[in-house]
């Protein structure tokens, strides 16, 4: 097993070609890595060589890491920068010959490759072949001589590689024509990008052994990898070509609960099916995704054509709280498959404390929200024998959550139209969750009624456009006279040809900035005689680009201001709290501030930028106008109003002196009694 290992050695020391070398980080660095991986084949690479002159070598602490590379056993150093080839033992001789001619640790410099521009032959690369642990050798015989020469590049130029394709009836087959022209017997691995065949072919190799083969489903392509021996100087041509697949194609479906207790182990059972006959050992396994940990497997020492086994995998959960598993077949990769997703199977599992009740999650009422606006979220969590610990929002449904954090309630703002199911989560001290969903619905960014057109439309029909206002994105303003000095790249534009009935249209248009900010720049539109049109304004010409994808939107009247309901009328009583729960919205846009002016005395007595709910006590009975004003995120402002009646503590609706009346004929009927009582005393004595 290789373990490599790259050190940076640093910059040229000025007006020289030595490197600085190695910092004390880096050989620290060297010594614990190459300690704590004992027993594996070490090879270090740096950029500046540790042998060649005085003049091109490393300077700080050279000796430390010759020493270090001796007492770990490094088999090789390998350095370019001096653009020529060199081979040092570590005592700094220079050597001539194979690896077998010395012990200890091979410096390799090579010279640079060059590129495909320079037909140079003496650019070139190393071919450093190894069985194991022991270098083999690293020389060319540049002359065919017989003799391996280390200082001799291997000419970049001499090995040379082309790709051809071909129709069959099954699908295309591919070629690879090689051609050696070195004086080098060698074993290729040829890597063939390829279109993915239909369920039943494969790629049978003729010129070579297949290896493995890998695919990229995003862009349907498959990449197959085959050994081919090529002699020196010769050419060697090898061909994928599709044939009826004899392929094993594993799958697997598994059963088992989702949930249980801390402690107590939970099973799954894999039930593992194979279309071929599998003659080899594979492993199907059991992994901790967020861990990356293999926690269970099993062994299928073989399976038979159209044939399945079914086993069965454990885990003990130590900790409440919830786990993402996969179960993966052929875990170690050892049988070739036309199809490998189907070896995979996700799991979620809840860990739970026994006795924990579950929390529960209130989403809020549905949304309605603009697009490229602030949509605000109301999660609310509860948690009947606990404390709610993490909230986590997915506002569109695509399985991601967005946010996470120690409250439910935030913002979000979502880039296109449409209708969304957003999810909230909330998580309570032991580790259980609860869930909710709420459904949102985004509208384009004015209103309602916007019919969202292209370029290539409006030329199709621009009459039917005619007086309407627009919405043009990514317009470019050209200004010749430079009377706008902000205006984006002033000096480029581009002319837009249009068919003839454009001329004699005009529209209002608005200037829409690529940084979504609207100008307050009204332009006008005209065409000449050509049938090109541009957008004008008295002192701006602007022309839009013919990209079919620019978009423009038919435009509804808006009024601009928010919308402000203050609620309805209120009673009360001096000294007693009364609820004020007016509401506001906008139509082009988001609430930022509401405001409550309680007895129109022109003092705003309360501010809150989320909600417009408030309480507030009278200290005097009247009749009292409460204001409600509302301010957009545009600035812009509106008001609401509602009358409240504030009446004396004292008096009670509609029975306040009849009240009075009757307690006092009751104080009168108790003193009469006292009267009497006391006058019929001194009447007996």
């Amino acid at each position: 097993q290789y373990h490599f290992v790259s050190l940076n050695s640093g910059p040229d020391v000025s007006g020289t070609h030595e490197g600085l070398g190695l910092t004390n980080s880096q050989i620290s660095f060297l010594t614990s890595d190459l300690s704590s991986n004992a027993g594996k084949t070490f090879i270090v690479f740096l950029h500046h060589p540790v042998f060649y002159d005085s003049k091109s070598t490393i300077s700080q602490n050279k000796d430390a890491f010759i020493n270090a590379c001796k007492n770990y056993n490094v088999k090789m150093v390998l350095s370019g920068h001096v653009h020529g080839s060199s081979v040092y033992d570590s005592n700094g001789n220079k050597k001539y010959g194979e690896v077998s001619s010395f012990t200890g640790p091979i410096f390799l410099t090579t010279v640079n490759i060059g590129n495909a521009f320079r037909d140079d032959s003496s650019l070139g690369y190393r071919i450093v072949q190894m069985n194991g642990a022991n270098v083999n050798y690293y020389t060319y015989d540049e002359d065919n001589d017989g003799t391996r020469n280390a200082y001799a590049p291997i000419p970049y130029n001499l090995l040379n590689i082309s790709y051809s394709s071909r129709t069959t009836s099954s699908g295309n087959s591919y070629s690879a024509v090689i051609n050696n022209n070195l004086n080098e017997d060698l074993t290729l691995r040829v890597h063939f990008e390829v279109e993915v065949l239909l369920p039943g072919l494969d790629y049978n190799p003729n010129g070579g052994t297949k290896l493995f083969t890998t695919r990229n489903f995003e862009e349907n392509k498959e990449h197959v990898f085959v050994s081919t021996f090529v002699g020196k100087r010769s050419s060697k041509t090898v061909e994928l070509v599709p044939a009826v697949s004899s392929i094993p194609d594993l799958s697997c479906a598994v059963s088992g609960s989702t949930s249980g207790s801390v402690g107590t182990s939970a099973s799954f059972t894999v039930t593992v099916k194979t279309t071929e006959a599998v003659s080899q050992s594979f492993r199907v396994s059991l992994f901790d995704v967020y861990k990356q940990l293999e926690i269970d497997y099993k062994e299928i020492p073989a399976l038979g054509k159209d044939s399945q086994q079914t086993l069965t995998l454990t885990w003990t959960p130590q900790n409440a709280g919830y786990t993402q598993f996969s179960i993966v077949v052929d875990s170690m990769g050892v049988i070739s498959e036309p199809n490998e997703w189907n070896n995979l199977v996700y799991i979620e599992y809840e860990s739970l404390i026994s006795g924990n009740l579950r929390p529960t999650a209130d989403a809020g009422n549905a949304i309605t929200g603009k697009e490229d606006k602030i949509v605000h979220f109301y999660g609310l969590g509860n948690d009947s024998d606990g404390n709610i610990v993490r909230y986590e929002w997915d506002f569109d449904g695509d399985g991601t959550f967005d946010y996470v954090g120690n409250s439910g309630i935030v913002d979000y703002i979502y880039d296109y139209t449409g209708n969304y199911t957003a999810k909230l989560r909330v998580y309570d001290d032991k580790g259980a969750r609860g869930e909710d969903t709420v459904s949102v619905r985004i509208i384009p960014m004015r209103n309602d009624g916007y019919l969202i057109k292209t370029v290539a439309e409006l030329m199709a029909d621009p009459q039917k456009y005619e007086g309407m206002a627009i919405m043009l994105y990514s317009v470019i303003v050209v200004d010749p006279k430079n009377y706008n000095r902000d205006a984006p790249d002033p000096n480029r534009y581009t002319e837009l040809d249009v068919a003839d009935s454009m001329q004699g249209v005009r529209m209002t248009v608005f200037l829409y900035a690529q940084t979504n900010r609207l100008s307050s720049v009204n332009v006008g539109m005209k065409v000449d005689a050509r049938g090109q049109f541009s957008l004008y304004y008295t002192k701006w010409e602007l022309k839009i680009s013919s990209n079919t994808g620019d978009y423009l939107r038919e435009a509804s009247e808006t009024t601009g201001v928010p919308n402000v309901n203050a609620g309805s009328d209120k009673k009360g009583k001096v000294g007693v709290a009364i609820i004020f729960n007016g509401s506001a919205w906008d139509d082009d846009g988001y609430i930022t501030k509401y405001e409550w002016d309680y007895d129109n005395d022109g003092r705003w007595d309360f501010t809150n930028p989320l909600t417009a709910y408030s309480e507030h006590e009278y200290d005097k009975k009247g009749i009292y106008t409460a204001i409600l004003r509302a301010t957009d995120d545009e600035g812009n402002s509106a008001k609401g109003s509602i009358t409240v009646t504030i009446e004396d503590a004292k008096k009670v609706d509609g029975y306040g002196w009849t009240l009075y009346v009757l307690i006092g004929i009751a104080v009168a009927i108790v003193i009469f009694v006292i009267i009497g009582y006391i006058m019929g005393k001194k009447q007996v004595r």
